[in-house]
């Protein structure tokens, strides 16, 4: 028996994993973006993973470089334990245990230093010098892109089919329903009683079903118990129109004028319904007014000095709305202003704000780590388009080490904005102009240490 050497134990799992990373050639890599949405989109459904290393898969995708993904390059991380133990806020056993459930999930490989250490080095361009790198490989990733596309797009389709059926389901019950409601309060004979069972043995069939297949059948069978109703109540139903023509109280109430109608009566009249919008509408007014009164429950149901008890107080609609103090940005401006941000914007048709508040929402909150709370303070303050700029500056920032609590950071900027001093596109085309003066900086520091 040979002497224990304390290194990683390989699984054939992990095994599969490396030997899929050194597949990776011109015709198998893709881009950042793509393979960070791709997992997003597909780790939780068909993967079966679980929170942790979901997390801690966007963690090691967020140390690697757009430039890495390419096909004269490769994307290799190689962050220590002590750093992912500090950023994921894992304890080093589960820290562990979740890059091994990465690895046998052929996400990442491992690619080893012969001392077991993980180092990199880049050249003066950026890219990564392969043969000086050890870490964490994340290539098979890429591999496995185009197969998790193809599983989530599968599974939205079969949730969109459920849905339908589910959708069919209902309204097909509700019809039966309504129609034996109705021929039994006006005392038709048929067999409503045997169709009321019928209705009820498949509404208890229907619990517990969550596929598509057994719900189909039992949209089949509503159907011929709809076809069967309907033909029932179709053949006394004019029989009961006739005795209701020969009627004469029903016949003075049908005689009535309709300009005499009022409709604030309790009559049931036709309403005529005004399709003049008075507002337009966008993400923002979408979700609520505005203008609407704010109530602060802070210190209701305390009593004040004169002992009655206080009641919760009123903020009043302002003068003047901050949100149309500064110009409009556009989705397309905001990708371009904030480069780090549109790395995980997954957008093939064209950024719209529905993917980028996709993105904001499930995955850059997530890695800064701020508190839902927050970002649904900063939604109802600022509203979701400008929440959506201030998280990309933020994330900006948090990227070059400007920013250590993006929550507390983003608690400042909702105060701001209620005073009416935050103004984000300034600071957007600023932070911009910052980075630009420091590349160039950059560049000129660079070309007389050339020259020198």
């Amino acid at each position: 028996m040979t002497k224990p050497t304390g290194r990683r134990k390989i699984t054939p799992s992990m095994m599969d994993a490396y030997l899929c990373a050194q597949q990776w050639c011109e015709h198998t890599c893709v881009e950042k973006k793509r393979a960070v949405c791709a997992f997003n989109r597909a780790a939780a459904p068909v993967l079966k993973l679980n929170a942790q290393a979901i997390e801690l898969m966007n963690k090691l995708l967020s140390f690697s470089q757009a430039q890495d993904w390419a096909s004269d390059s490769r994307p290799i991380v190689w962050p220590d334990n002590r750093r992912l133990i500090g950023e994921c806020s894992f304890e080093r056993a589960a820290l562990q245990r979740n890059l091994r459930r990465l690895s046998e999930a052929g996400l990442i490989a491992f690619r080893d230093s012969p001392k077991g250490q993980r180092f990199g080095r880049r050249n003066t361009n950026g890219k990564i010098i392969l043969a000086a790198t050890y870490g964490i490989d994340l290539s098979p990733l890429a591999l496995q892109t185009p197969a998790l596309e193809r599983a989530a797009a599968d599974l939205q389709t079969a949730a969109d089919e459920y849905r339908h059926a589910a959708r069919r389901f209902t309204c097909r019950r509700k019809m039966i329903a309504s129609i034996i409601e109705t021929a039994i309060e006006y005392q038709m004979h048929g067999p409503w009683e045997d169709a009321t069972d019928q209705l009820q043995a498949i509404m208890a069939a229907r619990s517990g079903i969550n596929v598509i297949n057994p719900l189909l059948d039992l949209c089949e069978l509503l159907d011929q118990l709809h076809e069967q109703v309907q033909t029932a109540y179709a053949a006394v139903a004019g029989k009961v129109q006739a005795e209701a023509k020969e009627d004469p109280l029903e016949n003075a109430k049908s005689n009535e004028d309709p300009s005499k109608m009022r409709p604030m009566s309790l009559n049931s009249d036709a309403l005529i319904q005004n399709t003049i919008q008075k507002y337009k509408t966008n993400l923002y007014s979408k979700r609520r007014s505005a203008c609407a009164d704010q109530l602060i429950f802070e210190d209701a149901g305390f009593t004040g000095k004169d002992g009655k008890e206080k009641k919760p107080a009123v903020i009043g609609v302002p003068e003047h709305s901050v949100f149309c103090s500064e110009p409009q940005i556009t989705c397309s401006a905001l990708l371009s202003l904030c480069p780090n941000f549109a790395e995980h914007v997954w957008a093939p048709d064209g950024p719209n704000w529905q993917q980028v508040l996709f993105t904001v929402e499930h995955i850059i909150r997530p890695h800064l780590e701020v508190p839902l709370s927050t970002w649904m303070s900063a939604c109802r303050n600022l509203g979701r388009e400008r929440a959506v700029i201030a998280i990309a500056i933020l994330f900006e920032k948090h990227e070059t080490g400007l920013i250590k609590s993006p929550g507390a950071y983003l608690n400042g900027m909702v105060s701001k904005a209620k005073v009416g001093d935050l103004h984000l596109s300034s600071s957007l085309f600023h932070r911009r102009l910052q980075t630009s003066i420091l590349a160039g900086q950059y560049l000129d520091r660079g070309k007389s240490v050339a020259r020198s």
